[in-house]
Order: structure tokens, then sequence, then C-alpha cells
């Protein structure tokens, strides 16, 4: 399931760009066809989210907590299921030589199309970490920004896992902690509408910067809100760092795929990453068993990622990376 969940985030984000960028050459275009394409996909999976809580809560109360467990595993098998096959159609990298092959009538312009593919398939496959041809496909910005949005991982304020159960054991009602999550959810869909017109009026280097600086000051507000026990507040401020978080998201989403041309690769590394950083917190979780420390861990990961940001933005040439990249 995890490995499906994964293989759809990386392939939808490589197809958002080439269908949103398709025609276009002025890089300013680009990204803000991308940013918008990418904030559409980000609202339908946030009303989703938003949705799940409250009918969860109203199926656990209709057909009882076991029934409804092994029904949402079920689903999620079969959802992985689905992609699995989905995944195996022929898709622009795999099957775009032989359309051409189909379309061309000369042969020959078919077997250099072919050639000329798989030559730049293999450079960019074969180039060892720190090559010219590997640093000409991943700037150093961006590898930064990808280390800096894994960083966001390693954090247990989130509305779910173990922060409903703070505030489950701090003696907030289930059916509060539903709507809790709900709004948070709400409250990322909001701010995937701010995004674009925020991107439009700062940059996106910048945004990235001031969404991610917002989310990290909630961040710590809400490890000062455990520290003192005070349930609501610590719920208030994990709800306002969503808006921090899925503006931030939407940037970084757009600046890999923009600098990177939408490589594969470089998505299935940042998966890895996340996947690392989610792992690593759930065993520091396993370990010490004590929320107040983890809240300050993540506070402390969130200004990490803040503190990256605000290094790349410090270097020469970091607001034109993207722009130098499609030309």
């Amino acid at each position: 399931v995890t490995t499906a969940r994964h293989l759809r985030r990386v392939n939808d984000r490589r197809r958002v760009f080439e269908l949103a960028s398709e025609g276009c050459n002025d890089p300013t275009e680009i990204d803000q066809k991308v940013s918008e394409a990418n904030a559409v996909l980000t609202r339908l999976d946030l009303a989703i989210a938003a949705a799940c809580p409250p009918l969860v809560s109203f199926l656990v109360g209709k057909f009882g907590q076991n029934r409804c467990m092994f029904s949402l595993v079920g689903f999620e098998l079969f959802a992985a299921v689905v992609f699995g096959v989905m995944w195996q159609q022929p898709d622009e990298e795999t099957g775009a030589t032989e359309d051409k092959q189909r379309l061309l009538p000369d042969s020959s312009q078919a077997k250099d199309i072919e050639m000329q593919e798989t030559d730049k398939a293999q450079k960019e496959t074969s180039a060892p970490l720190g090559s010219p041809e590997e640093q000409e496909v991943v700037p150093p910005q961006t590898k930064a920004l990808i280390l800096g949005y894994a960083m966001l991982f390693f954090t247990v304020v989130s509305p779910g896992g173990l922060f409903n159960m703070f505030l489950k054991d701090g003696g907030m009602k289930t059916e509060e902690i539903a709507l809790f999550g709900t709004v948070a959810q709400l409250g990322g869909l909001i701010s995937t509408f701010m995004a674009p017109a925020v991107i439009a009026r700062f940059g996106i280097w910048r945004s990235a910067f001031l969404f991610q600086a917002f989310q990290a000051g909630c961040v710590i507000t809400v490890a000062m809100s455990v520290s003192r026990g005070d349930l609501w507040l610590a719920a208030a401020f994990c709800i306002l760092s969503r808006f921090g978080l899925w503006g931030f998201d939407l940037c970084e989403r757009t600046m890999v795929q923009t600098s990177t041309q939408a490589k594969l690769r470089i998505f299935v590394v940042e998966a890895s990453l996340t996947e690392v950083a989610a792992m690593a917190m759930f065993a520091c979780s396993v370990y010490l068993n004590n929320f107040f420390f983890l809240s300050w861990l993540s506070a402390a990961a969130t200004t990490g990622c803040t503190v990256i940001l605000f290094s790349i933005l410090l270097l020469p040439g970091t607001l034109e990376v993207n722009s130098k990249d499609h030309k």
C-alpha cells in the first residue's frame, strides 16, 4: 500500500508538469500553469480529506469500529491493486517512441527519434551524483529544497495519528477531534486558493519561504501549548499551520517540477526521503513515548526546513533557477 501511494504521487507529479506545460515556452507562464494545476489537484485531495473524519465517525457509529476498519483497509488494498495495473500502462516515457513510429511515414525519422530519446534517457539515469550532467538536471538549490521538504515529515504536529491521541488523552471528545481534523483540512484547502496569488505577488521562492516561516511559527506555538497542557490552543495552531504547509507544498512541488523538467527519478528520491523521515519519527515515538518531547522535535525539524529555505534565498542566482532550466 505504501509503495502504491508513492508510485501514484511520483507519477502524478510528472504528468501534471507534462500536461500543464504543454505548448508553453515562457518560464513564467509555465510556473503559473504548473502551480495552478497542482493547486487544483491538492484541492481535490484536501476536500476528500476534510470529508473523511465526519464520514468515518458516522460509519463507526453505524457499523462498529472493527467492520469499518476492515472495510477501509480492503478499499485501500483494492485501490493499490488498481493503481498497480494502471502503472503498467504505457506513458510518454515508455510508449511515446512506438506512437511516433506509427505516426511517422518515414521509418528513418522514427529511428532517429528513438535513438535520440534513448541516448537522453541513458544520460539522465546513468549520470553519477555530483557529475556535470547530474548537476544540470538537478540544481543545488533544488537538492536543498527537497531535503528541507523531507524534514517536514519528521513531525507529530498534524491532524491524525499521535496528535489525535494527545487530544483524546487530554480529554477532548471524539466528535471534537473529528471536527478538528475537518477544519484543519479545510484550512489547507483555503491555502491552495491563496497560494497562486501569493506566488504571483512575491515570486515562487520568496513565497515558499513565507509559507514555511509561517508554518514554523505555528508549530513552535503548538509545542509551547503542549508544554502548558493547553489542548485547544495546540489544536488551533495546528490548524493554522496547515495554511503554511500546503502553501509551501504547492511552491515546492512546482519548483521541483519546473527546475528538473519533472524527471521521474527526482520524485522517487524525494518520496524515499519523506518516508525515511516519517519512519524516523515513528521510531522516536515508540522509543520515547513522550508527546511533549516529540512536539519540540517537530518544531526543530520545521524550523530546520525554514533555515534551509532562507539559506537558499541567500545564494546568488536562486531566483532565476527555474527560468534557467526552461531555456
